[in-house]
């Protein structure tokens, strides 16, 4: 009788051994390859939906460069209440921030902290579930899409967020500034169905977020204005330019929005 070290618990002979542990490592191996496999084949699937509505969806040339990995299945971490918590804990940095400042004058070097993106990320996903954001299909042609009914939306699958509506995906990129109101715009927004910013502007000063702007921007995928944008930044006034004198102004929407209101449930 002997015992193989590392590779079996049990005194086996030899032979018995080495055969029962070549047989779990044939089998690890095939569960892998079925794994593989599976993913594989569903990521297939979503190709062949993809292809099959290409006359339907006005975004399909980089379907599938999105589509960098399974659609993510995780929950969204930070429930609406939570989102608010987060917020009022922001206010008391900035206000923290504000008093050193005040009373140390070699503080100013100090900055106020950026909006969190996992924060900024939650609280469009819950105004995307809830239907407070409505998304627009056909968009070019301004006709209103999500009024029926079928999207589900999740973090990742290389978006901040992934909408899925039948055979349609939709990669939506979100933005989030403070005082410093201007955002910059990366490989990744371009190629973005959406693009939703909120500008919280003085609202964590003022501990207030009743009046929050939300700028929704539909197709920067398609903007050949943004597909050249070079600069470092890009502030509100640009986006109006490009859209208010383009031949889409109906692509770029401002509004105010409670979220005191709508993450308080």
């Amino acid at each position: 009788m002997t015992k193989i070290p590392g590779k079996c618990e049990i005194e086996e002979t030899h032979g018995d051994c080495k055969k029962n542990y070549e047989s779990q490592t044939k089998l690890k191996a095939h569960y892998k390859s079925l794994k593989k496999a599976a993913n594989k084949e569903k990521m297939e699937k979503w190709i062949k939906w993809i292809d099959a509505g290409k006359e339907e969806c006005w975004r399909t040339q980089n379907r599938k460069e999105i589509l960098k990995g399974e659609l993510s299945e995780k929950r969204v971490f930070l429930e609406p209440k939570d989102c608010l918590k987060n917020l009022q804990h922001l206010v008391q940095v900035f206000r923290t921030i504000e008093k050193i400042v005040r009373k140390n004058p070699v503080a100013e070097i100090l900055s106020n902290p950026r909006v969190p993106s996992p924060l900024s990320e939650a609280i469009i996903l819950h105004l995307l579930r809830n239907k407070k954001i409505i998304l627009w299909d056909k968009a070019a042609k301004g006709i209103p899409f999500m009024r029926s009914s079928g999207w589900k939306f999740r973090k990742g699958a290389g978006n901040d967020i992934t909408g899925k509506n039948k055979n349609i995906f939709t990669k939506i990129e979100v933005k989030a500034t403070g005082k410093q109101d201007f955002i910059s715009i990366g490989a990744e927004d371009k190629k973005a169905d959406y693009l939703f910013w909120l500008s919280f502007r003085n609202a964590f000063k003022k501990g207030d977020f009743s009046k929050i702007h939300l700028i929704s921007v539909i197709a920067p995928c398609d903007n050949p204005e943004i597909q050249k944008w070079t600069k470092d930044n890009m502030v509100l006034k640009d986006l109006k330019n490009i859209y208010e004198k383009g031949p889409l102004p109906s692509h770029l929407k401002i509004r105010k929005i409670n979220l005191n209101k709508v993450l308080n449930k």
